[in-house]
């Protein structure tokens, strides 16, 4: 199973943030079976797209994720990056998913100097 950490910079009370995530497989079989309109993959999507590897699903998953999160804002074409890893520290928020699975998606929020 691939798992990936991503990050992107961000603002937070007009601070600048960057936030994180990890997307795994399993995170994006979950997502695309939601109902269309709950998948953090298709927000981000154009309807007729397809995704040409595993690398853009994991990469379309964590970008829906930042620009759903409601914890930040991210600028129009900012871009997303790997990361390392997460913070080693409890989420600042969750998202994604429904009421059988739960939440899919944990996002980190970090200040930038």
């Amino acid at each position: 199973m691939m798992t990936k950490y991503w990050k992107i910079a961000a603002t937070q009370d007009s601070k600048p943030v960057t936030l994180f995530t990890v997307t795994s497989d399993r995170q994006i079989a979950s997502d695309l079976k939601l109902p269309s309109g709950r998948s953090l993959i298709d927000y981000v999507r154009l309807p007729y797209s397809r995704p040409s590897s595993d690398e853009q699903n994991h990469a379309d998953l964590a970008h829906g994720a930042f620009l759903n999160c409601g914890c930040a804002k991210v600028a129009s074409g900012t871009p997303l990056e790997l990361a390392e890893a997460v913070p080693d520290c409890d989420p600042t928020t969750f998202l994604g998913g429904d009421k059988i699975t739960g939440f899919l998606m944990s996002i980190w929020v970090q200040p930038r100097a």
